[in-house]
């Protein structure tokens, strides 16, 4: 599974790399403030917000919980996601 990291004035976000509208990566999209915007689509998302969608009010990213702890930050995976 692809994971994107986004850093909002130094506090860190993760989702599954896909857009929730048209299912492409968002790893080339522009990452304005907390708005994230997908190459693919231009669909917008507030990456604060738990990745909700601004055009669409019922869609949003998949988030993935972050784990800090003494050996750095890691992303909590489902065990789905693991194999």
């Amino acid at each position: 599974m692809s994971v994107l990291v986004c850093s909002v004035r130094g506090t860190l976000y993760a989702y599954r790399d896909a857009c929730a509208a048209c299912g492409s990566s968002l790893a080339g999209g522009t990452l304005e403030r907390e708005l994230l915007t997908c190459p693919a689509c231009a669909a917008r998302y507030d990456v604060r917000l738990a990745g909700k969608a601004l055009d669409d009010p019922a869609a949003h990213l998949d988030p993935l919980p972050l784990l800090a702890d003494g050996r750095g930050v890691r992303v909590a995976l489902p065990q789905a996601a693991r194999t």
